[in-house]
C-alpha cells in the first residue's frame, strides 16, 4: 500500500509541482528561503532530501538556473533547478487563486454569499 501511494504521489503530484512550462506560462523564479525537494534519480521520492535555498544563480536571461541549498546538517550544496521540486507555500497558493480569479487582488465573494437588501 505504501509503495503504491509513493508511486502515485511521485508520478502525479510531484510531476505537477515540477512542471516548468518554458513557453506557455511564466513560472516564478526560485528565491532565497524557498523550500525544495532535491531529486535524486537513484532514490525513491520518499527518500529525497529537503533543502532551503540560500542563494540563487541566475543565467543571462535573469532566470534562476542554479541555486545554493542548505540541507540537513547545515551542508551547502549547489543544484540545477531542474533537479528540484519547489514546495508550495501559502503565499504561492494565494497568488494562484488571485490569478485564477482574473488577476483580481481583492476578489468579491460569490453572488450566493452576498447579502440581499
Amino acid at each position: 500500500m505504501n509503495k503504491q501511494l509513493w508511486k502515485r504521489w511521485s508520478s502525479e503530484y510531484l510531476q505537477q509541482l515540477q512542471a516548468r512550462s518554458k513557453w506557455r506560462k511564466p513560472n516564478r523564479n526560485f528565491k532565497i528561503g524557498d523550500v525544495v525537494l532535491i531529486k535524486e534519480e537513484n532514490l525513491p521520492p520518499g527518500k529525497w532530501a529537503l533543502g532551503r535555498i540560500q542563494d540563487v544563480h541566475p543565467g543571462k536571461d535573469n532566470y534562476v538556473r542554479v541555486v545554493s541549498l542548505k540541507t540537513k546538517g547545515d551542508n551547502i550544496i549547489k543544484r540545477p533547478v531542474n533537479k528540484l521540486v519547489l514546495l508550495p507555500t501559502n503565499e504561492d497558493t494565494a497568488q494562484d487563486q488571485a490569478i485564477d480569479q482574473g488577476n483580481s487582488s481583492n476578489p468579491s465573494p460569490p453572488s450566493s454569499c452576498q447579502q440581499k437588501e
